[in-house]
């Protein structure tokens, strides 16, 4: 039998949104493991003078009593954790290790840590890597990443003599270019863990435990400082404690403050961070004018939305007035959230002349994550407007759809521009494949990536195959078969990271119904067989409420 508190949590938890139900189910079964070790903690603690192996009532098997603060919480099987007996530990805290830092966390989740998030943080610090290693370029600044190895290719390249074979190692053009000015002018090499005077300001603004704060002093060169700040005082005191331990205090500075007032102090052009990044748990919107004006000139932004259910078309009204945009309930609402946050942060940085250029936008498991790059013109901020300096026209379509019969939902507005920077995504990808014992979710952030790269980036949204199928009741074609269809159309086609069987196509949509009409022409043995099974379901159907009527004349 289980708790009854438990089971209540779980009839709970099966009332939430269904886009975070996939994601969040480890957890909580992790919980609730959780739940039951300490919850027979508890009934063996019951008697002070009774053995070890004591044999729990109505239980088959023996269990042997643990102490409460060597429990391991949920999470465990993502990081590796240490109990109360390591040295410098308070009573009932653990330490969580993930990636090269250990995190002290208080057994009573006064802080909150979700293992879920290592994906999310490996891919952060993987980002910033290369954002840094382009900054600090134009500083004179070179970093030093522990595994990371020049790769050797060959390149053919014409002397006075005749064409050679000559083996370069394939770095950076920036780096490159530094070292062929080596002669002129020296440059400075940062490595991990080290203070660098030119390198890049961090600020994390909703810290909780550090932890990200302190993976980023372990794990990127050519950082001067890190501020990890959080409202909470707990959670700043363990900031504090988690940068002493892990000897990061050089680096890493804890605050106690607002964050939305930490970053509107540092608008000024010399008291900006280079790097802002915003992790909150639920919408970012709060914070969002604050950040467009806080990040220096070219520096980076770096924000979580959680709020899936509000963003993917549940509450249309709560996103419009969140993020100045109307989200429809669709089958591409994944890429039309990440396109609806670009929007709303591109809005709020023209307010100050300032404009965005999206890095990598991601959409994984219950949440969107977006990296972009902030800068200051007005010309550009004056062609980011859609209408082009008049007013727009109506929609050039019906009430409904001519394909579907559907009526028309209007959404938006949203950010039709690409939402990648390929270029800068396939300097990430290098680095990761390169050095893959640097991240434990280095596999998965090589293969969103490999996809990302793929997309086609001046198609926005895409079709779902599934519901192209579903509409017409047939039997969904194989992605290879579709593709292959388009393709021999003349149509370009690619995936979409955001959706298994997603479709992004230049093709109208005439050409992609008639695609179907042609399966289902080719396949009609198997939509006749359906509608043969429809039609026997209406007689039996008929028969039966002819016999109720019979009988209810009767009586």
């Amino acid at each position: 039998m289980y708790p009854q508190g438990v089971l209540v949590y779980l009839k709970h938890f099966l009332r939430r949104d269904p886009y975070c139900f996939r994601s969040s189910l480890q957890d909580t079964v992790l919980s609730s493991k959780s739940f039951f070790k300490k919850f027979r903690t508890m009934d063996s603690k019951k008697g002070p003078e009774e053995s070890p192996d004591t044999t729990s009532a109505g239980a088959d098997s023996t269990t042997t009593a643990v102490p409460m603060e060597e429990t391991k919480p949920s999470g465990s099987t993502e990081s590796s954790q240490t109990s109360s007996t390591e040295p410098g530990l308070l009573p009932g805290e653990t330490v969580v290790r993930e990636g090269k830092a250990a995190i002290l966390f208080p057994s009573a989740n006064e802080v909150f840590y979700n293992p879920v998030q290592e994906f999310n943080r490996d891919l952060t610090c993987a980002v910033i890597t290369e954002f840094a290693r382009e900054q600090l370029a134009q500083r004179g600044v070179r970093i030093l990443i522990p595994g990371e190895k020049d790769r050797v290719v060959v390149r053919l390249s014409k002397e006075k003599n005749g064409n050679v074979d000559q083996e370069t190692s394939e770095q950076p053009e920036n780096e490159q270019q530094m070292e062929e000015e080596g002669d002129k002018k020296e440059f400075i090499t940062a490595s991990v863990g080290e203070r660098c005077e030119q390198g890049l300001r961090v600020l994390e603004g909703l810290a909780a435990s550090g932890l990200r704060s302190v993976r980023f002093a372990l794990e990127l060169p050519g950082l001067k400082s890190i501020t990890a700040n959080d409202y909470s005082a707990k959670a700043a005191a363990l900031i504090a404690r988690n940068a002493q331990h892990n000897n990061v205090s050089h680096i890493l500075q804890a605050s106690q403050r607002d964050a939305s007032m930490v970053m509107y102090e540092a608008r000024g052009r010399k008291e900006r961070y280079d790097v802002i990044d915003l992790d909150p748990y639920g919408s970012p919107s709060p914070f969002l004018d604050a950040a467009v004006q806080a990040v220096s000139e070219g520096g980076l932004l770096c924000i979580t939305c959680t709020d899936m259910a509000v963003m993917a078309g549940n509450s249309g009204e709560t996103c419009y007035s969140k993020y100045g945009s109307v989200s429809i309930k669709s089958k591409y609402c994944h890429e039309m959230a990440l396109r609806i946050i670009l929007h709303s942060l591109d809005q709020r940085a023209a307010v100050y002349q300032r404009y965005i250029e999206p890095l990598l936008s991601v959409s994984v498991d219950f949440y969107i994550r977006v990296f972009v790059r902030v800068k200051t013109g007005q010309a550009v901020v004056k062609n980011s407007a859609s209408m082009k300096y008049s007013a727009a026209t109506g929609p050039p379509v019906g009430p409904s759809c001519e394909h579907c019969g559907q009526r028309h939902q209007l959404g938006g507005p949203i950010w039709a521009e690409p939402i990648h920077d390929i270029t800068f995504v396939q300097k990430v990808l290098g680095a990761v494949s390169g050095n893959p014992t640097r991240f434990r979710t280095s596999k998965r952030i090589e293969g969103v990536l490999s996809m990302v790269t793929e997309e086609l980036q001046d198609i926005p949204l895409y079709y779902v195959l599934d519901h192209l199928s579903s509409t017409v009741h047939c039997n969904t074609p194989s992605m290879l078969q579709f593709r292959s269809a388009l393709l021999h159309a003349g149509y370009r086609v690619s995936l979409s990271h955001a959706c298994k069987n997603a479709v992004k196509s230049d093709a109208p949509a005439e050409v992609l119904w008639d695609i179907i009409r042609c399966w289902v022409s080719d396949h009609h043995t198997l939509l006749k067989g359906w509608l043969i099974e429809i039609s026997l379901f209406k007689r039996y159907c008929l028969l039966k409420l002819r016999q109720f009527n019979a009988y209810k004349n009767v009586s």
